[in-house]
């Protein structure tokens, strides 16, 4: 059976767009410049700087804007709920590095729905959240001063998936059986016994 054409150019432009747009933040992080007090920057610096940042910048509208029409030219695709899945908030390229990861702890959760059983199946919901607890690893901190992030993390993943707040009763149903899935999830993910206590909390 033939493909529909909306469907071939919808696979085309997320194949061909996903690895540049959809997955920027990290690999453009690196390009953001960091604050130097007191250093003295040259012009050639100051435009080399000014020039990264406002590719990073238009590289995340690019990114929003792609999300954004796949979603209303296609709203009734699997194809196009998964890609709903990878908006991220906007960070300024002209923020320092933890003001960025400020913005993106903040934001984060307020873009993405996690109401969609069909979504369970594929790893979308797993990758999303990860991705989340992620933004709390820290270099140089303790064993039990990085399980005190991840708790925070989690706090916030959990919290902000559980709230139904504004959603019908069938959502709100729905939102429940994705938290169950979640919460199992990190049962698995985070096994040791510090984290096993701690989530009795949520059963």
């Amino acid at each position: 059976m033939a493909m529909p054409a909306s469907f071939a150019l919808l696979s085309y432009k997320i194949t061909s767009s996903i690895p540049v747009i959809l997955l920027l933040h990290k690999p453009l992080m690196v390009i953001c410049h960091k604050s130097e007090p007191g250093a003295e920057v040259s012009n050639f610096r100051n435009n080399v700087v000014t020039n990264r940042i406002t590719r990073y910048n238009r590289l995340q509208k690019e990114r929003d804007t792609f999300i954004t029409q796949t979603t209303e030219e296609n709203p009734n695709l699997f194809a196009t709920k998964l890609i709903k899945m990878h908006r991220e908030p906007f960070l300024d390229g002209s923020l320092t590095e933890q003001q960025r990861e400020e913005v993106f702890k903040a934001e984060y959760f307020k873009l993405l729905e996690f109401n969609d059983e069909a979504l369970m199946n594929p790893s979308v919901y797993t990758q999303r959240v990860f991705r989340y607890l992620m933004s709390y690893a820290q270099r140089g901190l303790s064993r039990g001063q990085q399980e005190q992030e991840f708790m925070k993390a989690v706090d916030v993943i959990l919290g902000s998936i559980s709230n139904s707040e504004g959603f019908t009763q069938s959502e709100a149903l729905t939102k429940n059986i994705v938290y169950e899935f979640i919460l199992d999830f990190f049962s698995v993910v985070l096994k040791n016994s510090i984290f096993k206590i701690y989530f009795k909390r949520y059963y």
